[in-house]
């Protein structure tokens, strides 16, 4: 049971660190006087050292395990951010964000890699629950990023607050990890760990693969870096777009328009925190084929809809279809992967990132060739891809 609470716990840290991160940045902008050019130049550093992390470093996750690294990342994720707040110029903000970039997409990497252990060793399905921890630290992180701004707290005095309260799953993750070597998913049987004749179909149920007649490794892990690309790209859409469209097209007063990401964002928990029991009802293969329906007919009804209370419901069924897939996909990923379950997510995540960074300004080329209704509905197609797909990984159930 400590070690799920540990990995929890750094799931949680991890959504409050970008929360804080994402609802600073305008503090930060202007405590430098940088232009939005110049932001956007030290963001392309944050994005481009988060997918270096990912994918340079994922060997080293598997050499050592996640447990060993799961710790002294997330303390080490707190230490960039305050480097961070303390930069003085551009060029030492880019510095710190392109290490600040790679740890983070390290960090993701390994938490997602525990968090296969842990629901190895449990023989449950947990992924969703920790994926939910996630999005309420980022929105513990956004509200405490708002609030400490409205009292006029610096970005510097913030951020140290941020680090001390990382040394908690940090030290957690150090004591309480997974006992046994790198990769390994032992666990004491605690009250924590049903015990009774229903463990094998528990077991069975609850452990996506590949069958020894399917699928090879690497084209699986493409596929499900193709999948995690189609809906973050739709994530990263709604994020930057949804409020725009509401109001420039819809004709929906600037409160309103913003209420559709946080609709979004509450039906991604909502959908989260229940995909678990969902998934080891229907199955792996059903539940992301329903998932990525639900998703992409939400967000096509919602986007050509002319109502705006219609477009923001479009966007909720969207965050209900869309919050499950990554959950399943990292899972999938790292029961096929097993040993070199760091390397396989490092491209999936990878490429999910990608499409979360590529996505935005995506919308925005189609919007300007097109319209941005039109633009809103290529991440639908593109989710629809993924039920046309799911048959070639040859899923066990």
């Amino acid at each position: 049971m400590r070690a799920r609470v540990a990995v929890s716990l750094v799931f949680g840290y991890f959504g409050v660190v970008v929360g804080t991160w994402t609802s600073r940045l305008p503090t930060l902008k202007n405590r430098l006087g940088l232009t939005d050019t110049q932001l956007g130049t030290a963001l392309v550093c944050f994005a481009a050292g988060s997918v270096l992390g990912m994918l340079l470093l994922a060997r080293v996750i598997d050499a050592l395990g996640p447990a060993r690294a799961l710790g002294t990342l997330a303390l080490t994720q707190a230490i960039a951010l305050v480097l961070a707040a303390m930069a003085p110029n551009l060029p030492a903000l880019c510095c710190v964000l392109a290490f600040f970039g790679a740890v983070q997409g390290t960090l993701n990497v390994t938490m997602n890699s525990a968090a296969v252990d842990v629901q190895r060793a449990y023989h449950r399905r947990m992924m969703s629950s920790f994926h939910a921890l996630f999005s309420v630290g980022g929105l513990a992180g956004a509200a405490s990023g708002g609030l400490a701004a409205g009292a006029g707290i610096s970005v510097r005095h913030h951020f140290l607050a941020v680090l001390c309260v990382a040394a908690v799953p940090a030290v957690l993750a150090h004591a309480w990890r997974l006992p046994g070597g790198p990769g390994t998913a032992d666990v004491d049987v605690d009250a924590d760990i049903d015990v009774d004749a229903d463990v094998d179909a528990d077991v069975r149920s609850a452990r996506a693969h590949v069958t020894a007649r399917g699928t090879s490794l690497r084209l699986a892990t493409v596929l499900l870096g193709l999948f995690a690309m189609f809906a973050m790209v739709a994530e990263g859409a709604v994020g930057d777009w949804s409020s725009v469209y509401l109001h420039e097209n819809l004709g929906a007063g600037v409160a309103f328009a913003s209420s559709a990401f946080v609709v979004f964002s509450i039906a991604m928990f909502i959908s989260r925190v229940a995909g678990d029991r969902v998934v080891t009802s229907l199955g792996t293969r059903r539940f992301l084929q329903y998932s990525a329906v639900l998703g992409a007919v939400s967000l096509g009804a919602g986007v050509l809809s002319t109502a705006p209370w219609l477009a923001v419901a479009g966007f909720a069924g969207l965050g209900l279809g869309l919050a499950g897939l990554t959950p399943q996909i990292y899972t999938i990923a790292g029961d096929v992967a097993h040993g070199s379950a760091g390397r396989a997510l490092s491209l999936i995540v990878g490429m999910g990132y990608i499409g979360f960074l590529v996505g935005p300004a995506l919308i925005g080329f189609v919007s300007g060739a097109t319209s941005l209704r039109v633009a809103l509905l290529l991440p639908s197609l593109l989710i629809l891809i993924i039920p046309a797909l799911v048959p070639a990984l040859r899923l066990s159930d």
